[in-house]
C-alpha cells in the first residue's frame, strides 16, 4: 500500500511539472513574436564627439558652443494636424489643461559617430524627453532624432561673416519638415528668434494623419 502512495505521488509530481511547462510556453513564443516586429524604438542618442563626426562647419561649432552635448529647452507654442477626428490646433493645443501653461521639453543636441550618419554630410542628433500630446505618432520617450546640418554664410564686407543654420530632419520617426531654423550669427553675436518644428505622421486605413507641433527653442 505504501509502494503505491509513493508511486501514485511521483506520477502526480511529473503531471504538475509537465503542466506548468506547457502552460509558459506560448508566453515565451509570443514575446519573441512582439521583438520581432519592432523597428526604431524609443532611448537615448548615442553620442560622439565632434572630433568623430563628420562636422567641420562653423555654423555647427556655433549652435553646439564648441561643446560635444548642449542642452536646449523647448517651449512649444502651437500645434496643427488633419486628423478627422482631431482637435488639437492652435496656441492652446501646445498647453497643459490642468495648468494652463504652455507644454516645456528638455532635448540634448550631439554629435553621431561618422559611422552611423545616414550618408555622408554633417549630422546632429536631437534628444527629447517628451513631445505635447497632440503629436499622436510618437508616444515612447526619451526619442532620438536625426537632424542634417545646413549652413549657409554671407561675406559682409567688413571683415566679418554671418552664419545661418537649419536643420532638417532625416529621420523614420519623423517627416522631412521637422525643422530648427533662425539661429544667426556675425561673429560671436546671435539673433534671430529660433523655431522648431516637429511633425510626424501616421496611417490609419487609406488615410495619412499628420500631426505637428512648433515652438521656441533656446540654449541652457
Amino acid at each position: 500500500m505504501r509502494k503505491l502512495t509513493k508511486l501514485a505521488f511521483t506520477l502526480l509530481l511529473i503531471l504538475i511539472v509537465h503542466s506548468c511547462q506547457r502552460r509558459e510556453e506560448p508566453v515565451n513564443v509570443k514575446l519573441s513574436t512582439q521583438n520581432s516586429k519592432l523597428g526604431k524604438t524609443s532611448g537615448n542618442c548615442l553620442c560622439a564627439t565632434r572630433q568623430k563626426s563628420n562636422c567641420t562647419d562653423e555654423c555647427t561649432k556655433q549652435f553646439m558652443e564648441d561643446q560635444d552635448i548642449k542642452r536646449f529647452q523647448i517651449t512649444w507654442e502651437s500645434c496643427d494636424n488633419n486628423d478627422l477626428d482631431g482637435d488639437c490646433r492652435g496656441s492652446q493645443a501646445a498647453q497643459n489643461p490642468s495648468n494652463g501653461l504652455p507644454y516645456v521639453s528638455d532635448v540634448i543636441f550631439c554629435y553621431p559617430d561618422w559611422v552611423n550618419s545616414p550618408t555622408s554630410g554633417c549630422y546632429l542628433q536631437m534628444q527629447i524627453d517628451n513631445l505635447p500630446p497632440c503629436i499622436k505618432c510618437i508616444t515612447d520617450f526619451p526619442r532620438c532624432i536625426t537632424f542634417k546640418v545646413n549652413c549657409s554664410n554671407v561675406d559682409n564686407g567688413d571683415g566679418s561673416t554671418s552664419y545661418t543654420l537649419s536643420l532638417v530632419a532625416e529621420d523614420p520617426d519623423v517627416t522631412g519638415s521637422s525643422t530648427v531654423d533662425g539661429y544667426e550669427w556675425t561673429l560671436t553675436t546671435v539673433t534671430g528668434d529660433p523655431k522648431i518644428k516637429v511633425c510626424c505622421e501616421k496611417k490609419v486605413g487609406n488615410w495619412n494623419n499628420w500631426y505637428c507641433c512648433t515652438g521656441d527653442i533656446q540654449a541652457l
